[in-house]
């Protein structure tokens, strides 16, 4: 029988700084059980490990590279990171580890031995790194390269204090050291001698990097992706954005195609995608809901913009440029960075970018005056040029070339054409799907020729029929209906609905032609009074809607 994954809790790698202090790097989220008698934790996957407050077993000699923190059950997770959803307390558990430097003191006292663990949040840190390195044996925890110095004697003095909250302000009286402090250790040096010290601890700094406390310049694509389930991907999309099951195939593959690298002395050109289907089918949601599984199961943050590109103009008009969506980009990026210069490359590497409503821009009908300018500036952004992004008093260069980009539109126009001229085929899905190309989206669609051809793949996705948008509402996972159920039983309501209610919200919705978008507005509509009448606590019991609740919301059937 398979082990039920009962606890959360977060990967740390083990740092020796000398024999008595260590430094934990957090890894990662883990799902597994921690057997109290054993002291050991095991993972979904069967690798275990021990604690990091556990000095006997993580402590001097122990070979012990990685080990957990704190492991929490569903009831413990949520009441010491409240959220709404578990996966959201699971993230505010994520951030608060990579938010705080982890420092690990061993101190001995009666002849046993205990590690108290330092919390440090990054922000009290300017350069946030923590990196030893030797100047005569002595060793140094380098906080700040500019100031902040903690030398052996400092952590032989801290070894000293047995009570944790005299150990932390003892700490944190030793960060508040400045420039007095690094002063005093270079008394006996000239200024020739301690230049070339500062020499010798960037050079240490460069071969000896232990922690970038989140994210590191470049994710290890080929390592990553190779290890991505993609069944287990797929089902996860499909089951939240129902009737585009062969999109979703072809986003995933392109996508991971594009992350995994190829020949190392050849620089390729990544694919850019272009995904078409009538408002409210899927396009957007299918990206974002691949980088929330991404997320979700390999703690992978990529940074996302996504802007419409209807809204798009040339610098001097009124509205947003290509360079605010990389700005847009790096403000989005979570993790902590050496610098701003490996901050910006991470970006450049792992930036992904959704230019919405690409079809209402760049066509000879737009009457935009800035329109062919945007066109042109599209055509270099998609191809790979350089900009300049700002951070904090500096401007970097950032190169486009790499970023995952999608565009998407309705192309409404190519749609109608395709069906009138296909009159007699059984399937406007099928015919949809596997007709729409890049000459149609030129000729019928009116997009720019060398615009298309900055696209290498078109994704088609299905117009969303009565039947689709019921099987939405009924069997996603992410269903407006499904979610709301789930919220009245919190205040003692049971909802039910006969089946003509949900024919009615599809075929209203249908009648619409906003696709999936509109059942949200009009399950709203419907079953507002019975919100009211719940958040009053006054109808406790089974609700029933009809199709006469989608008319008057008022109207449903009620049993206490």
């Amino acid at each position: 029988m398979a082990r039920q994954n009962e606890h959360n809790t977060i990967l740390m790698e083990k740092i020796i700084i000398n024999n008595n202090t260590y430094l934990f790097k957090p890894i990662s989220i883990l799902e597994g059980n921690f057997n109290e008698e054993s002291r050991v934790f095991i993972d979904k996957f069967d690798n275990s490990y021990f604690s990091m407050y556990d000095v006997e077993m993580i402590g001097p000699g122990s070979e012990e590279n990685y080990c957990i923190g704190m492991y929490y059950a569903e009831e413990d997770l949520i009441e010491n990171f409240p959220a709404q959803t578990k996966f959201d307390s699971i993230k505010l558990m994520e951030d608060y580890y990579y938010d705080n430097i982890w420092l690990g003191f061993i101190v001995e006292s009666d002849e046993r031995a205990e590690i108290y663990i330092i919390v440090m949040p990054i922000v009290e840190i300017e350069d946030k790194f923590i990196v030893p390195c030797e100047e005569e044996k002595k060793y140094i925890i380098n906080l700040d390269s500019k100031t902040n110095i903690i030398s052996e004697n400092d952590i032989n003095e801290l070894l000293k204090i047995n009570d944790l909250t005299s150990l932390k302000k003892a700490l944190n009286s030793l960060h508040e050291r400045t420039s007095d402090n690094k002063n005093k250790f270079f008394e006996s040096k000239n200024e020739l001698e301690y230049e070339n010290i500062e020499q010798i601890n960037g050079e240490q700094f460069t071969k000896n990097i232990i922690t970038k406390i989140k994210q590191t310049e470049n994710i290890d694509s080929d390592k990553l992706y190779k290890e991505i389930n993609i069944e287990e991907m797929y089902k996860y999309i499909t089951e939240r954005v129902i009737g585009q099951n062969e999109a979703v195939k072809h986003v995933i593959t392109t996508f991971i195609m594009n992350k995994i690298k190829g020949n190392e002395n050849i620089e390729e050109e990544l694919t850019r995608i272009l995904l078409t289907g009538p408002t409210g089918c899927g396009k957007t949601l299918i990206v974002e809901t691949m980088l929330e599984y991404l997320s979700k199961v390999y703690h992978q943050n990529f940074p996302y913009a996504k802007t419409p590109t209807s809204q798009l103009t040339i610098a001097g008009y009124v509205g947003s440029d290509l360079e605010d969506i990389i700005k847009t980009l790096v403000n989005n990026t979570t993790g902590t960075f050496l610098s701003n210069e490996d901050k910006i490359k991470f970006v450049e590497h792992n930036g992904i970018v959704f230019l919405d409503e690409i079809d209402k821009k760049g066509s000879p009908n737009n009457n935009d005056v800035s329109g062919r300018g945007v066109l042109n500036s599209l055509l270099e952004f998609l191809s790979g040029s350089n900009y300049e992004v700002g951070q904090g008093l500096k401007a970097y260069k950032f190169n486009t070339k790499n970023l995952n980009i999608f565009a998407a539109g309705a192309f409404t126009n190519v749609y109608e054409n395709n069906k009138k001229s296909n009159i007699g085929f059984n399937s406007e899905f099928d015919l949809f799907q596997s007709e729409v190309t890049a000459e149609n989206l030129i000729k019928e669609g009116l997009m720019p020729n060398e615009l298309m051809g900055r696209f290498h793949r078109i994704i088609n996705l299905n117009p969303v029929s009565e039947e689709v948008l019921r099987n939405i509402l009924l069997n996603s996972k992410i269903s407006t209906l499904l979610t709301y159920q789930a919220k009245l039983k919190k205040f003692g309501v049971i909802l039910n609905w006969e089946e003509s209610f949900i024919n009615k919200i599809a075929e209203e919705a249908y009648k619409r032609k906003l696709g999936a978008r509109s059942l949200k507005s009009l399950i709203e509509e419907s079953l507002s009074d019975v919100h009211w009448e719940a958040l009053r606590r006054s109808i406790p019991g089974k609700i029933i809607v009809t199709d006469e609740t989608v008319d008057n919301p008022k109207r449903y059937i009620y049993k206490p």
